[in-house]
């Protein structure tokens, strides 16, 4: 084998490593080799066999004391971290001298004698970037650092040999911006965020892979899908090979194995892809991906919740002789599906078992009446004050209750009862629903109860049973959830819409019982408001944001934003004898913002644009339309831009195209799709029929959201400041606009695992701001500020908002 100097001098002899780029030579030398893709960048080993060397242990050994190393030389990562960089170092030194004079003349102009070649601090320092260890944490992490992030040798070694490659790349002087997080690292940040194997993009991978070598398609799903690829145009598809090629070669090396599933595209190789399971898969991918963000704790996965055997509390026959059973309990209502707002009276909310101590109410919570007056600013500010129960007659020594009765009354104030328009849908939560689907009762006060509805379940499958003195956990800790449709028809006169009113609203479970025989237990009621369907027009838009914290690393930031909207509405039109699907999508679009006013960001720099996200428009009856927001940091060049917008055009029809094609947005293959995924969950078809709109069109855009961002991690230049998913219906946009309706609280959400930062990707605060309008008025133009911090690795790595505003117009 070659010497290091030997090496070198062949590979350099007629390049200069400054004005050719030191990354273009080394990865012409990759790309040269046919049988291997060297990782030169990470691998020491690599970046031997790139250079001709023997990268055994004992050969590195014997290198790394002949250049100086006098650490652990068995192999540790210290020793290959050193001898990397010293062999990088060694390029420069001999082989990029214009680089080398450069910064030596930056040191002689420097007051402080800065030793750049071997200190990270110094060469920081030399281009007055900041080197404080938690500032070296952060480049490092921008970087793609995957070790430790304790301001160690290792670290600090390994962020030098980076930056300088950076700057010998960019002929001497600091990059605008530095480079991205490798491939590998997004897509493992991916995995970690969202925990779903995805194996759409795979599947579209091999049928792209068979369409562009000339094969011919098998059936005619296949034919429909190369006849997307073709009426591509051509710069579209140019942006469509070059991001495909990246996915390919990330999978060469198995880096991208926790995210993408490759059953589907396994059985593509050998046969054609079947409408059917294209749409099982995106069935599964969508609720799985809804289900983690609107019903936390359950995992993403549908089936019932975990048993907890206790007694029910006071008010129960016999309660002294009632033996433990799995009683099933309500603890709150929840309207909106992209709220954490939830509401509940005092018998849901008491703490058994076992006692401990009375719970308050939440400020929200209380029935409110607001009066709105104008601030300096020209919004409106809330002045509201709670709902009290009549005072006692004259006379009397007792007052009467609020309008709820005694479990709506605490103390001197009035419980709020949630409000939802006939046709729209809820949320219940509580504990033992603990089989597939429950029975829901509703029933208005003089009436009989509706027709009980089977309703899906997600059961919590994070809470323990017990806590660490062993008594059975029974209180608000517990997330077992059930998505309910409310009727937009009264069962009994069909045509006839549902009568609006206070309704009761509980629960049933079969318990099988210690005798065999089966046993129905009811939960406790809730309240709620059930208000007639009205179709009015909304204009929801962005048209300001800002920068909080910039990414780390040097020069400006350069952000895109876009959006995905899903408008989904009631279908009643039976499909076929095996069930139906209660909706269809009317639209899905992508609303990209106005790119400009996201040009340079920095700390503290405000956007100001107009992007019309959805409307003016209506909620059809019963409708409800989801949101997806997606945020990039990418880097300035043009070139990358252009690769990035092409491939994000191209990409959003084609996948939407092929998903149409497959009847995944309506259509008799639905049917198979859905009753495939609940089939595998223990639920019958006719469960479908009573999934809401809101999860339905929530999980439509969760596949797209999915599927497109593991796309973007495989190979765009950018990196992922924001991810968002949220939805609303008439009656939360009805609420929002209502100028009388107090502010809703603080709503937070995350992609990620909830328990371990480090888990998490994204996380993201709906932050309510005052409401703008002219007081006296029964209209208000809703806003909310949505707050998006990315992380990586645990640490913070940028923090944006977008500002929202809902407003009724007459358009």
């Amino acid at each position: 084998m070659q010497s290091l100097a030997t090496s070198l001098e062949t590979i350099f002899r007629d390049q200069n490593a400054a004005v050719s780029r030191l990354s273009a030579i080394l990865d012409g030398l990759a790309a040269a080799n046919s049988t291997e893709k060297p990782n030169w960048r990470d691998s020491i080993i690599d970046l031997l066999k790139l250079l001709g060397m023997d990268s055994s242990l004992h050969q590195r050994q014997n290198l790394a004391g002949t250049l100086g190393f006098a650490g652990d030389v068995s192999g540790s990562a210290m020793m290959n971290i050193f001898l990397h960089n010293r062999i990088i170092m060694a390029i420069v030194q001999n082989h990029a001298v214009e680089v080398v004079a450069t910064l030596d003349d930056l040191v002689a102009r420097n007051s402080e004698r800065l030793d750049w070649r071997d200190s990270i601090v110094d060469l920081m320092k030399l281009f007055g970037l900041k080197s404080h260890i938690d500032e070296r944490k952060k480049l490092a992490t921008g970087l793609g650092f995957t070790g430790e992030l304790s301001g160690s040798g290792t670290m600090n070694m390994w962020l030098h040999t980076r930056l300088v490659i950076a700057i010998v790349d960019n002929g001497g002087k600091l990059p605008a911006k530095l480079p991205k997080k490798s491939a590998a690292s997004r897509v493992q940040a991916l995995c970690r965020a969202t925990k779903i194997k995805e194996g759409i993009l795979p599947a579209i991978a091999a049928v792209w892979d068979r369409h562009n070598t000339g094969k011919p398609s098998r059936n005619e799903f296949e034919a429909g899908i190369y006849a997307v690829f073709a009426s591509l145009e051509p710069e579209q598809r140019k942006s469509m090979a070059f991001a495909f090629a990246g996915y390919g070669e990330l999978r060469k090396d198995g880096t991208a194995e926790c995210f993408f599933d490759d059953g589907l595209a396994k059985k593509v190789r050998d046969r054609p892809l079947e409408k059917a399971e294209f749409v099982a898969e995106f069935m599964r991918e969508g609720v799985a991906f809804a289900g983690q963000q609107l019903f936390s704790g359950s995992g993403g996965v549908i089936g019932p919740g975990q048993v907890r055997p206790w007694r029910p509390p006071g008010g129960v026959p016999g309660e002294s002789t009632t033996p433990l059973a799995p009683w099933p309990w309500l603890t709150a209502i929840r309207t909106d599906a992209s709220s954490t707002n939830e509401f509940g009276n005092l018998e849901s909310v008491r703490a058994v078992p076992p006692e401990t101590g009375a719970v308050t109410p939440l400020d929200y919570q209380f029935a409110q009446a607001c009066r709105f007056d104008p601030d300096a600013s020209g919004g409106i500010v809330a002045h509201c004050e709670r709902m009290h129960p009549p005072p006692a007659p004259p006379g009397g020594l007792f007052g009467g209750n609020c309008e709820g009765g005694p479990n709506y009354t605490f103390g001197n104030d009035c419980l709020r009862i949630p409000t939802q328009r006939a046709g729209g849908s809820i949320r219940l939560r509580g504990f033992n629903f603990i089989t597939p689907t429950v029975k829901v009762h509703l029933q208005l006060k003089d009436h009989p109860p509706l027709p009980p509805q089977e309703c899906v379940i997600w059961g919590d499958r994070e809470t323990a049973v017990n806590d660490e003195q062993g008594r059975v956990i029974t209180d608000l800790r517990v997330r077992d959830w059930v998505d309910v449709p409310i009727p937009s028809e009264d069962p009994a006169r069909p045509g006839a819409p549902l009568a609006a009113g206070l309704y009761d609203v509980w629960i049933s479970v079969i318990d099988p019982g210690t005798s065999g025989i089966p046993i129905v237990r009811e939960s406790n009621r809730l309240l709620l408001r059930i208000l007639p369907n009205e179709n009015i027009h909304f204009l929801f838009r962005s048209d300001r944001g800002r920068c909080i914290k910039e990414t780390p690393g040097g020069g400006d930031d350069e952000i895109w934003w876009d959006a995905f909207v899903g408008h989904l509405v009631a279908n009643k039109v039976p499909l076929d004898v095996e069930g139906s699907i209660p909706f269809h999508v009317k639209d899905i679009s992508r609303k990209p913002f106005p790119r400009a006013p996201w040009e340079d960001m920095d700390d503290g720099k405000p956007a100001t644009y107009v992007c019309d996200v959805f409307g003016p428009g209506p909620f059809e009856l019963n409708g409800v339309v989801a949101f997806a927001i997606v945020g990039f940091e990418i880097d300035s060049e043009a070139a990358a831009r252009d690769q990035l917008q092409g491939f994000w055009n191209a990409f959003f029809e084609a996948f939407k195209k092929i998903a149409d094609l497959a009847g995944a947005f309506g259509g008799p293959s639905a049917v198979a799709g859905l009753a495939e995924v609940f089939a595998k969950s223990g639920i019958q078809a006719l469960a479908t029929q009573a999934l809401s709109a809101a999860i339905v069109a929530v999980f439509y855009l969760a596949v797209i959201t999915l599927v497109t961002a593991g796309f973007w991690a495989v190979w765009a230049p950018a990196d992922l400041i924001a991810l968002d998913i949220f939805c609303l219906d008439a009656e939360s946009a009805w609420d929002m606009t209502d100028s009388k309706r107090p502010l809703p609280g603080l709503t937070k959400r995350e992609f990620g695992g909830e328990f371990d930062d480090n888990d998490v990707l994204i996380r993201v605060a709906q932050v309510p701001l005052p409401k703008l309008g002219n007081p006296g008025e029964l209209v208000a133009t809703w806003v909310q500020e949505h707050q998006y911090e990315a992380r990586h690795d645990g640490d913070l790595f940028s923090r944006y908002a977008l500002e929202f505003r809902l407003t009724r117009t007459s358009v």
